[in-house]
């Protein structure tokens, strides 16, 4: 079975609210926004895929930041691993810092390595890049590594899957508004930090409905909240709790 802890998205919330983005991701000619998934794709499952970004401070200060590598879905049997301020094994997850002054775009220090070692499938990496200083100032993108044709959904089930949640931001509680596969499904709503803990998570009984969720007892700041259908998590958003 895949190793699945998450899927979730950060998202950028602006110079004039209270979680101040100073990063931002580009390559090349390509600007991506906050949460953007890529996909690197190779028809070999002997061959290792490597995804590059270059970040961006574009504040008037200098920023020190870190990396933190959260494995969303992995095939069983690859192997993957990331460099920032040097490369690291596979089984670390969040680097040393490297500071990016006001301003300056970093080319040449983040690189993602996936080797599938000839199993077929889709893994989905997300790589954050926060402020040492303050992990809501943070960016991201998932990359997803295809190494041959295995997909873990069809089209007509992701097409069959919807979610809202309101309000957002959200004070006291949050309504998730939302509507399942009709068949063989199992399926929770999971809540978690901007660094990946999970800090709720209810189980759907119905195939559709409302399920109201209290969050009084989180504090102000950034969460994400996911859709979780049989173990893959289909959907995920940003929930902004402000008090």
């Amino acid at each position: 079975m895949k190793r699945i802890l998450l899927l979730f998205t950060l998202a950028y919330f602006g110079t004039l609210v209270a979680f101040a983005q100073s990063l931002s991701l580009s390559y090349e000619t390509t600007q991506y926004a906050n949460g953007d998934m890529i996909t690197y794709t190779s028809t070999s499952t002997a061959s290792t895929i490597v995804s590059h970004m270059w970040v961006s401070n574009n504040s008037a200060n200098d920023v020190v930041v870190r990396v933190k590598k959260i494995e969303l879905d992995t095939v069983p049997g690859s192997e993957n691993y990331y460099c920032w301020t040097s490369c690291y094994l596979p089984m670390v997850y969040v680097s040393d810092t490297l500071t990016i002054k006001a301003g300056e775009i970093n080319k040449s220090h983040f690189s993602g390595d996936y080797d599938a070692y000839g199993n077929a499938g889709k893994t989905r990496i997300m790589y954050v890049f926060y402020n040492d200083a303050n992990v809501n100032d943070s960016v991201a993108f998932i990359a997803e590594y295809n190494a041959g044709s295995q997909v873990s959904f069809s089209t007509v089930e992701v097409m069959d899957v919807d979610m809202k949640v309101y309000p957002n931001p959200a004070q006291n509680h949050i309504f998730v508004d939302y509507r399942l596969p009709s068949k063989n499904t199992s399926a929770t709503v999971q809540i978690r930090n901007v660094l990946g803990s999970v800090v709720h998570q209810s189980i759907l009984t119905q195939n559709n409905g409302v399920e109201r969720i209290d969050v009084s007892n989180l504090k102000d700041g950034v969460y994400f909240y996911s859709l979780i259908i049989n173990d893959d998590a289909v959907v995920t958003r940003k929930l902004l709790i402000r008090k």
